[in-house]
């Protein structure tokens, strides 16, 4: 029901009514956002409460990106060293949809409209930044494109590359992506997955 990376780490969070409902306790928290050593995965009657109590103990940040198609490839952007996709934090008054459309411009110089288009899922990752311990919640939208367009990395967010990646090309750049974007791109099931 959630997924929240830390690095390569996964916490799972998922429904088991036969359980009793536990509040996490502050260590745990500490100790999977300082120093994750294994995936973890928590069962508990009541989810929902659990992430909340969970999200309480750090600043949240809200984002949103996409998942921009072109015919059979799929518009990634290669940052610090990883593959990824053009997402951005929502800016004060501003929706998701319209983030996520400014963030591909922005970006990959990829322009997409809000119409059509679908809201796909929704992604969680810790990280730590000015001695914050923040969780970014990022809403991920699809968008079919026509056209290509000419792509241009936006080098001032560190953005070395844009490409159009094909499901070949995905399976050779899968191991130098984030877990959190390997996972929403491979639930498209684009490319059969």
């Amino acid at each position: 029901m959630f997924a929240i990376f830390n690095g390569k780490y996964k916490l799972s969070i998922d429904i088991d009514k036969s359980k009793k409902y536990t509040k996490p306790a502050k260590d745990f928290i500490l100790n999977f956002f300082n120093n994750p050593t294994e995936d973890v995965e928590i069962k508990t009657p009541f989810p929902e409460l659990f992430f909340a109590d969970f999200s309480n103990h750090f600043e949240i940040v809200e984002a949103a990106g996409g998942l921009v198609f072109h015919e059979d490839r799929l518009l990634m952007i290669h940052r610090l060293g990883y593959w990824d996709l053009p997402k951005g934090k929502i800016d004060p008054k501003e929706s998701a949809l319209i983030t996520a459309v400014r963030e591909i411009k922005e970006e990959c110089n990829v322009e997409v409209t809000s119409v059509p288009y679908a809201f796909f899922d929704t992604t969680y990752h810790l990280y730590q930044q000015n001695g914050k311990q923040i969780l970014k919640r990022t809403y991920w939208f699809v968008f079919f494109v026509k056209e290509a367009g000419l792509l241009i990395p936006q080098t001032v967010e560190d953005i070395d590359r844009v490409e159009w990646i094909n499901a070949e090309t995905w399976q050779a750049v899968k191991k130098e992506t984030y877990p959190s974007i390997v996972q929403v791109i491979e639930k498209t099931s684009v490319w059969g997955f």
